[in-house]
């Protein structure tokens, strides 16, 4: 409760999506099956959110108390499984073992969704083959439980492999046994014919694929080289070392097998296989701090190694070396080792616990880590910009932090947010593209913004936000002619991610449709728009360079590089110009053997190519000379 309590004090993107998807739960209104956009993990852990949300549990409250009580309830289904077997060591060791588990663990557990409740349904499913392996009901469940389970979390395969092999060298199968199973099996399949043709149908909605299945015998290496960045997020409090859960592997492995009956030395050479095989999976080389470590590949082990004990229970591996030690002996044991655990939890509390507040905030300001922020200023300022935006009429909130966009999101149904360069929700680009609005709400802006934003809109700026007014037309194409950073979509879409989302294929067309009169000199109008274009690099000519540019006077380092580097760039060649209003125009040109679609504006009563073209005109210049110019943005007008 403790850990879910400081966990309820952070947030991050992915949090902060829970949030969203419990608001869409609640609507039923759930974008894609898996987590957004991404074609692997799952919102159902915003279901009991958004319960919970019903009872007036703010998000960042329910958030983490459900993701606990997901790994808590999984020991619960284990030891319930083994208690109704008979073991009842083994079902008390199950509820134990998360209390001995660290800190670390305790605090990963309530912090990162990282596919909690998937992997919650495939440990139903093992308890169910534990406790009652016959019945064809639970059969039918198992079926269901591992299969959903599995598609969403496959890492899961490392508890959910070995004990279906156990069952079926255990079990004399009938054949109403098998049309349980099958009958089963149906809604999984189902599920996952569904998906498939979801993506085949939307391939832009998952802009994060699935980790990739091949082995690497580099990356096999790799691991056993960084075997505490894989085990110790399973140490156990009073020894924080991850020799403890790969010693514990190793006894558990070589006990089995050392039975050489097949119901116990195959299930633990199958897990000894799964974990080889995942550590020479490329999950298992990505880090990204010790929030997202190595070792989330291995998210299933501490139930594997439960599973393990207890078929080395029903084995007999312990009775000789136990000789006259009693079940009571035993359960002492247990006890001592979790009150010792608690103890030492308690006593030094800011130094096991407490601490992971302030680092998880530090690691957010560390590149190429993983972290969070601190909830309560990101709520404090997202209800300020929704009140803002009720107060002034305004539908949509743009920002450029992912964080702020979610949570901000989840907060307001009536107003809507969004992150256009790397928005998740992927048909809210669609709706932004065909809707139209008449203002919105840039956050986190300079007030130099609206300089930028006076051709197109009125723009009014105050405490970090400008408010934009403008005639009726979509968002996604408005802010994409302000230099806006717009995320790869679009139904031929095929998504490649780096540090931008890009497309494979088409994306979707974002040019601005005419929402007003043309001027009233078009064809003058239209020269002097071919000649702004013509002199687009003009660096030589007896005039201040760029003078054709929109704003050219902010991008004289772009001037200099241009004489510099390029020295004589390629002259573009205006195709078509349409008139959007009677100072907005569209303008299709060539860069040498480049087609573009570019704006150009009226500034001062002359036409001039609009900055946002200009800077990504230069990026076919230089890369014509086989070059990489990045600092042409509109950035410098934040």
């Amino acid at each position: 409760m403790r850990a879910a309590l400081i966990s309820s004090q952070l947030v991050n993107e992915d949090t902060s999506l829970l949030w969203v998807g419990a608001r869409d739960w609640a609507h039923g209104r759930v974008g894609q099956p898996n987590f957004y956009g991404q074609s692997y993990g799952s919102m159902l852990e915003s279901i009991p959110i958004a319960l919970l949300h019903a009872l007036r549990v703010p998000y960042w409250t329910g958030t983490p108390f459900v993701l606990a009580m997901i790994e808590w309830l999984g020991w619960v289904l284990l030891a319930v499984a083994a208690w109704r077997r008979g073991r009842r060591v083994m079902a008390v060791v199950a509820v134990a073992i998360p209390v001995v588990l660290s800190a670390y663990h305790t605090v990963y557990a309530a912090m990162i969704p990282d596919a909690p409740l998937p992997r919650l349904l495939v440990i139903a499913g093992v308890a169910l083959l534990v406790s009652d392996p016959k019945r064809r009901l639970s059969l039918a469940f198992v079926a269901m439980l591992l299969g959903v389970g599995l598609q969403f979390d496959p890492s899961a395969a490392l508890v959910a492999l070995p004990a279906v092999v156990w069952w079926a060298t255990t079990t004399r199968r009938t054949r109403p046994q098998l049309e349980a199973l099958a009958a089963g099996a149906v809604p999984p399949l189902g599920l996952f014919v569904f998906t498939k043709l979801f993506y085949v149908r939307h391939p832009d909605y998952a802009f994060h694929t699935g980790p990739s299945l091949r082995v690497s015998g580099s990356t096999l290496t790799n691991s056993s080289h960084h075997l505490g960045d894989l085990f110790s997020l399973y140490a156990p409090e009073l020894w924080r070392s991850w020799l403890v859960p790969v010693a514990v592997l190793v006894v558990l492995v070589a006990a089995l097998v050392a039975t050489r009956k097949l119901a116990y030395a195959v299930p633990a050479l199958l897990v000894a296989l799964i974990v080889l095989y995942a550590m020479a999976t490329p999950k298992a080389a990505s880090t990204l701090g010790v929030l997202l470590p190595r070792g989330r590949v291995l998210l299933a082990l501490p139930a594997t190694l439960w599973f393990l004990g207890l078929l080395s229970v029903e084995a007999g591996v312990w009775r000789a070396p136990a000789g006259k030690v009693t079940r009571r002996q035993v359960l002492v044991a247990v006890v001592v080792l979790c009150v010792s655990s608690s103890a030492v939890r308690l006593v030094d509390f800011e130094g096991r616990v407490g601490y992971w507040r302030a680092k998880s905030i530090a690691l957010r300001n560390s590149p190429l880590t993983y972290g969070f922020e601190s909830r309560p200023e990101v709520v404090r300022s997202c209800r300020a910009d929704i009140d803002y935006a009720r107060r002034h009429d305004i539908g949509l909130l743009v920002y450029s932090d992912r964080v702020a966009t979610y949570v901000c999101a989840s907060l307001s149904t009536r107003i809507e947010t969004i992150t256009p360069n790397y928005e998740r929700r992927t048909w809210l680009l669609y709706r932004e593209l065909t809707h139209p609005r008449t203002s919105l709400v840039m956050a986190d802006v300079h007030a130099t913004w609206c300089a930028l934003a006076a051709p197109r809109a009125t723009c009014a700026w105050a405490d970090g936000r400008a408010t934009l007014t403008f005639a009726a037309q979509p968002a996604l194409p408005l802010l994409a002619s302000l230099g806006v950073g717009i995320r790869g979509f679009g139904p031929s879409c095929h998504p490649e991610t780096s540090f931008a989302v890009l497309c494979r294929g088409h994306s979707a067309d974002l040019t601005r449709h005419p929402f007003g009169p043309p001027p009233m000199q078009s064809d003058a109008a239209r020269s002097d728009i071919v000649a702004a274009y013509r002199d687009m690099f003009d660096v030589h000519s007896g005039r201040a360079p760029l003078a054709s540019v929109e704003a050219g006077a902010s991008y004289d380092d772009v001037a200099r590089a241009l004489r510099d580097v390029i020295g004589n760039p390629p002259m573009p060649v205006v195709t078509s110009v349409v008139f959007l209003d009677d100072h907005e125009a569209v303008v299709r040109f060539h860069v040498g053997s480049t087609a573009l679609t570019g704006e150009a504006m009226a500034e001062n009563g002359h036409w001039r190519v609009a900055a946002p073209t200009f800077c990504s005109s230069i990026v076919e210049v230089f890369a014509e000379r086989k070059q990489l110019y990045g600092t042409c943005d509109t950035t410098r007008f934040r």
